[in-house]
């Protein structure tokens, strides 16, 4: 009885591992959220991608085998041979398959500590001693506008073999459906700026710009330190949160970037003020994640006058990156204790757009009969002709927490 009992147990246990290894693994609920890439399988055909550079095609299926009805379509697929989810064909016409779609690593996240980044499944070919022979993974980043988009797909000649797929994809989303973008209220727009203890302006540059990708044939419609919206020429300029967007030759328009998330900053690769500012937009899904990025890069030229653009780039990363190069002596440090002029005269004091301006610990007393808690000072200096003012403002909080300001 206890033999029979035994061999009962052990193949219920068999029975449920077979039963969990072929379970739909289009579907993966690691918490309370679940993924669900059902929609995105193609039972009867495939997803393409070619390799320019090294000329593979690649024929995929997400969480399915790759089963054409017209062969045609797939040179590589042949129904009759076993459930591969993946091949590739060189320019020999070789096929070569990379994953058995009931053979599954399971699912991951991309990474363990921001699971709205997006997930991974993988699959292997084992050989006949149980070795993997050839894997394969799709990496899922989240995307809310991208149904299922492959970024890229390449080979990583290792031991074993390995295709290794990027997809842009709404699915990967901690929600599986696209919500409206957000409406940021719109902040305060401030082209000046310390970095470090350097003063930028970039007031004469607070407009419109328009750059024209002969390239890639994109129109670019751009505000620094602004909202795009007023220009007519610009079908794309909806929103007057949006410091940029991209109409491209398919008439489609991308927004680049929300006002209120601007961050000032060194040049990429440089700690040197002198060579100029950076000035970053990020766009933000509806659960916060950035899905875009608009970086300005100000490069520092004395003999620039005002400036202007002269490079656009897009890169194909996740998220997306547009990066864009402005020449300008506009770029280029200020002295506020210099007194050589200024292009922008100011009549008075003005006041510290935000806490950019290196507020600086300090204590003081007061006569004040709730008492004073310390507080910072804020430096503000403007310049007009050859006069320079340097002041600021005092902050401090009672006791209460209420911050009280006092012009010094």
């Amino acid at each position: 009885m206890r033999t029979f009992l035994s061999i009962f147990f052990f193949a219920f246990i068999i029975l449920t591992t077979i039963q969990e290894a072929n379970a739909d693994t289009c579907v993966w609920q690691p918490s309370t959220h679940v993924y669900n890439f059902t929609t995105t399988r193609r039972s009867y055909s495939n997803y393409q991608y070619f390799d320019t550079e090294e000329d593979i095609l690649f024929e995929l299926n997400l969480c399915g085998s790759l089963n054409s009805i017209d062969n045609t379509l797939c040179p590589c697929c042949d129904t009759t041979s076993a459930p591969y989810t993946g091949y590739t064909m060189d320019t020999g016409q070789q096929c070569t398959s990379w994953g058995m779609s009931n053979n599954t690593e399971g699912w991951q996240y991309i990474d363990d500590d921001l699971p709205g980044v997006g997930v991974i499944l993988s699959y292997y070919i084992l050989t006949s001693l149980g070795h993997v022979q050839r894997s394969m993974s799709y990496n899922m980043f989240c995307n809310d506008n991208e149904f299922f988009q492959i970024i890229s797909a390449f080979i990583y000649d290792t031991m074993p073999p390995h295709i290794h797929v990027n997809v842009a994809t709404m699915y990967a989303c901690l929600e599986p459906t696209p919500s409206p973008e957000p409406s940021p209220t719109p902040a305060p727009t401030f082209c000046k700026t310390f970095i470090g203890n350097e003063l930028f302006d970039l007031s004469d540059l607070s407009k419109e710009w328009y750059y024209y990708d002969p390239w890639n044939n994109g129109q670019y419609y751009l505000y620094i330190c602004g909202n795009v919206g007023s220009d007519t020429n610009c079908t794309c300029c909806v929103s007057n949160t949006s410091t940029g967007w991209l109409l491209d030759d398919t008439n489609s328009c991308s927004m680049l970037g929300y006002l209120n998330t601007s961050t000032w900053g060194y040049l990429q690769g440089s700690e040197n003020p002198e060579d100029g500012i950076s000035l970053t937009y990020r766009k933000t899904t509806s659960l916060g994640h950035v899905s875009h990025t608009l970086r300005w890069d100000f490069v520092c030229d004395s003999d620039a006058s005002t400036g202007e653009i002269i490079d656009v780039e897009e890169y194909s990363i996740l998220p997306g990156l547009t990066e864009v190069t402005f020449v300008s002596n506009r770029a280029c440090p200020l002295d506020p204790f210099s007194p050589t002029p200024v292009p922008t005269p100011c009549p008075s004091w003005v006041p510290c757009p935000d806490i950019s301006c290196s507020p600086i610990p300090t204590t003081a007393s007061s006569s004040s009969t709730t008492g004073m808690k310390g507080g910072y000072v804020f430096l503000v200096v403007c310049m007009a002709g050859a006069a320079t003012f340097i002041g600021g403002w005092f902050v401090h909080k009672y006791r209460n927490d209420r911050n009280q300001y006092a012009n010094l």
